[in-house]
């Protein structure tokens, strides 16, 4: 199953959900949207975690659970997900055998240890409970401004759910061997015009499944979206240019089948009317020379 969420962003989601519909109706998967705030009480990125609790306890017959930013084109629709992380499910695979119940792509940035816009859940207890778990601890974190080495002040600022886990991450075993951290660009590539090197970045000509596009202005995010589908459209057409000699080929081929049986039934046909008359007439001959015959003896 796969999940995304957007609230006051139309325009851009208007195309990344269209993407996103063209992936799970190519590859059989179900989707579902949400367009409101799960708990208004925290920022709005913390929503995919009760979104994605509901789903696994009441769409519970899926092996899997795609969450998908809002911001995010699919750009391979070709890849399933379950293949790319298959190989990465084996790699993150405890001693004791225990798999992996998520799995998300590593950050660029040295200040986050992953990018949580595109996540994969397992359907399983452990994930469950692990999302539970993330939402109790996070919401809010507690920020102390400094001068020099002197702790000046502090207070709750509003936290999101990828530093929350991040720092459950660091600290607590268990949720290390739930996560499974897989390269950028396997899972999602980001796409912006500053602070990320070139080769980190998605391309259109390289084979990335997604592109994140993050810390952009909201007009540059939309062209970019823009400008991503029609190059993806573009793309498709290009390709079914590509078959059409083909198909024509093949129509020709059945044509010239079909004229050719056609002219074999004619000649068949012809040759049985040409018998036909043959006999007709050889009859007709035959029975005037006896008629001949007859007269003669008569006489």
């Amino acid at each position: 199953m796969v999940l995304t969420l957007s609230v006051g962003r139309n325009n851009l989601s208007a195309i990344t959900r269209r993407q996103l519909e063209r992936y799970c109706e190519r590859h059989g998967y179900s989707l579902r949207s949400s367009n409101v705030s799960w708990d208004v009480t925290r920022a709005l990125p913390w929503s995919k975690v009760p979104f994605l609790l509901h789903a696994m306890e009441h769409a519970p017959n899926f092996d899997y659970y795609m969450w998908v930013d809002d911001d995010i084109f699919i750009s391979d629709l070709n890849c399933e997900v379950t293949a790319i992380i298959a190989p990465y499910a084996e790699r993150c695979t405890s001693s004791s055998g225990r798999a992996p119940d998520f799995f998300v792509s590593q950050d660029v940035v040295d200040y986050s240890t992953f990018n949580t816009g595109l996540l994969v859940v397992r359907q399983s207890a452990a994930a469950r409970s692990l999302l539970r778990d993330l939402y109790a601890n996070g919401g809010t974190v507690k920020a102390c401004g400094r001068h020099g080495l002197i702790q000046t002040s502090c207070e709750r600022r509003a936290d999101w759910e990828q530093s929350t886990l991040a720092r459950m991450y660091s600290t607590n075993a268990m949720v290390r061997s739930s996560l499974c951290v897989v390269p950028t660009t396997v899972l999602q590539s980001l796409y912006r015009s500053y602070g990320v090197m070139s080769k980190q970045l998605w391309s259109p000509t390289g084979s990335h499944f997604s592109a994140h596009v993050t810390g952009m202005l909201p007009e540059e995010r939309l062209r970019f979206a823009r400008c991503a589908e029609m190059r993806w459209l573009k793309a498709q057409a290009q390709t079914l240019d590509s078959r059409t000699p083909s198909l024509v080929g093949v129509a020709d081929h059945v044509l010239t089948l079909a004229l050719c049986a056609l002219t074999t039934v004619i000649a068949v046909v012809s040759m049985l009317i040409w018998r036909a008359a043959t006999i007709t007439g050889v009859w007709q001959i035959g029975t005037a020379c006896a008629n001949i015959a007859r007269r003669a003896s008569h006489s």
